[in-house]
Order: C-alpha cells, then sequence, then structure tokens
C-alpha cells in the first residue's frame, strides 16, 4: 500500500519517501524505517535506516537532549545487529544542508541510523543500482524487526542510559485522563498492532526505588516515621500480590501501590499482567489500589503521577482496558 500526502502536520524543507515495516510503525514519528530524503537545497537524496525525530523530542525535549540521545541509540541498533550491516553502509549522521532553523530536516540528520553515501540527483547511479541498494536496506530492515529481541525505541534508550547515582527531587502529581490525539482519516481503516514490551527491569527498579522513597518522606513529614518504616517493597522479596509496594497514609490505613516506569516524559499507556488487573479490580481493594506512572525513572529527578482506583475509571470509560497478548499453553490447564 503506498500513500501520499502534501503536508500532514508540519510541512518539511524537502521531500521525503518513506517505507515502514508495520510490525514496528506506520507513522514517521515514531520508532524507525526506510526513507529518502532529500537536502534542503535539492541536490542530493540520501537512502537511510532512520529514527522518527518526533519521539525522542517528545520524551527528552530539544535538540541538546534528544540529539545525543538518538546518536547513543544509534549506536547501540548498529551495536546489536553489526553481524548483518554491510560495510559499505555509513554509522554517522548525514548532511542535509539543513541549518537549525529548518527545525525537521536538521534533525533528520542526526536521526540517521545507517545510510548509503548521498546519491547527486545529477548524477543519478543506474535504476539497477538504486534498486539493489533499497533491497539490501529493507531486507535489513526485515531482519531487525523479526528478531526476537525486538530492538525498539524505548529498549534502545533505555540500554544506553545508566540510572542516576542518586535522586535529586521526586515530583509528584495526580492523574489526568490523557487527551486523546486526532487520528488522520486515511489511517483509521489501519489501525497499528501493537507489541506487547514489558518494561526493562532496571527502568522498573529505578521506578520502584523513587516511590518507596516517596513514600517513605512523605510518611516521615507527615509525622508518621513508624508507618514510614513498615512500607513494604514485595518485589525485592519475591512477592508478587498484584502490586509492588504497600504504603499506608497517615491513619494506618493501607493502600496498594503498582508501580509503571519508563525513560521518558510522557507516557500514553502502561501493560498490566492478568494478577495485577484483578487485584486492581478486586471489591476488596480497588478502593485502595493506585498505579503510580513513573516518568524519567532513571534520571535524578523522576515525576511520579498517582493514578487511584483504576478499575474505576475504567467502569466510567474515562480509560480503556484491553487485552492485546493471550499465552496459548499447550497442554491441560
Amino acid at each position: 500500500m503506498t500513500e501520499g500526502s502534501t503536508g500532514r502536520g508540519n510541512t518539511t524543507d524537502a521531500p521525503w519517501i518513506a517505507l515502514f515495516d508495520r510490525r514496528l510503525t506506520v507513522s514517521a514519528t515514531k520508532e524507525y524505517y526506510v526513507v529518502y530524503l532529500f537536502s534542503t537545497d535539492m541536490s542530493a537524496v540520501t537512502l537511510s535506516l532512520a529514527f522518527g525525530t518526533t519521539q525522542f523530542e517528545e520524551q527528552f525535549g530539544g535538540p541538546t537532549k534528544a540529539f545525543p540521545r538518538m546518536r547513543s541509540a544509534a549506536t547501540r541498533l548498529q551495536e546489536m545487529f553489526n553481524h548483518l550491516i554491510p560495510k559499505n553502509l555509513v554509522r554517522k549522521p548525514i548532511n542535509l544542508v539543513a541549518r537549525p532553523r529548518q527545525r525537521l530536516h536538521y534533525a533528520y540528520q542526526q536521526a540517521a541510523i545507517l545510510s548509503y553515501a548521498p546519491y547527486r540527483v545529477a548524477e543519478l547511479p543506474e535504476e539497477s543500482q538504486l534498486v539493489r541498494d533499497l533491497k539490501e536496506l529493507v531486507q535489513l530492515y526485515i531482519d531487525i524487526v523479526s528478531d526476537p529481541l525486538e530492538a525498539t525505541v524505548d529498549r534502545l534508550v533505555e540500554a544506553v542510559i545508566e540510572p542516576a547515582t542518586e535522586v535529586e527531587t521526586i515530583e509528584v502529581r495526580d492523574f489526568e485522563p490523557r487527551i486523546p490525539k486526532k487520528q488522520p482519516k486515511s489511517s483509521k481503516s489501519n489501525k497499528q498492532k501493537r507489541r506487547y514490551s514489558p518494561e526493562s527491569r532496571k527502568v522498573g527498579d529505578a521506578g520502584e526505588r523513587a516511590v518507596i522513597r516517596r513514600e517513605k518522606e512523605h510518611l516521615t513529614k507527615l509525622g508518621r516515621p513508624d508507618l514510614a518504616d513498615r512500607v513494604r517493597w514485595h518485589s525485592q522479596e519475591q512477592e508478587f500480590p498484584g502490586w509492588y509496594i504497600t504504603s499506608f497514609d497517615d491513619a494506618g490505613n493501607e493502600f496498594f501501590i503498582e508501580v509503571k516506569s519508563c525513560v521518558g516524559k510522557s507516557v500514553s499507556s502502561v501493560n498490566l499482567t492478568v494478577n495485577e488487573w484483578e487485584a486492581a479490580c478486586d471489591g476488596s481493594r480497588r478502593h485502595r489500589y493506585y498505579i503510580y506512572i513513573v516518568t524519567d525513572a532513571l534520571s535524578a529527578t523522576p515525576s511520579i503521577e498517582r493514578l487511584p482506583n483504576p478499575a474505576d475509571y475504567v467502569d466510567r470509560k474515562q480509560l480503556s482496558c484491553e487485552a492485546i497478548v493471550y499465552e496459548l499453553r499447550l497442554g491441560p490447564s
């Protein structure tokens, strides 16, 4: 299927043509894909495997923070699949003759993971060479996406960021339902199949440590150090009741905290196990069940969003919850 556009969203300074493996992405703003990028002066076109820049900018902010993350993620992907990468592919940023004010193309230069040397528009190679290069890069792309390691952007970024040695401040705020993003009419019938991507243990541990610290500090400030000492981190005790942490309010009443963490500054959904969702829906505890959503989990300034009684939000249709993975056991239960 092919699709064209004269400019959906932000208009670029030069044309581009992208090819998506729909198992990974159907959007030029997310993950990575094969793309032809014309230089801003239209003198050359570069064939690349490149990241969607919007995902990095939304997670990490402007170019100063996003560009180093893109380069680190690119290096990580190159290292993971070095045995598959042809030697003629370039592993550095590309030159699209873009200046900072040409924001999108300026970012595309840093988003390149692997590229061929630019084709000069005035001296294009034979069509057979262009076809061969494209087929070679598309096959490499398919092989990477098909790999059991599932090298998504989130996992690449998690792999190259080390947790902060010490948490400086923790921002805590109440949960607010996300505003749904409008989807282009042409994409509604082509809903992307989502992958199930559990958070890494490194990110999960960092988020849980931030929550443990926040709960103990909060109870101590309330004048209840006795309760602070009783806060339990179940996963560290190899206990899995359907939440990670048991804490207390100032009256000594227990409440139950499931922690979901990510390395970026925002998150639009979280994955829950059957055990976690059953615990959230249990009538005896649902009003005391929280999901703490930790963003910037590996930084020195993580942020916690407190979602109380998620099952109630679903019942009131303010949130939606659906199964995206089933386990088929090849024998009787």
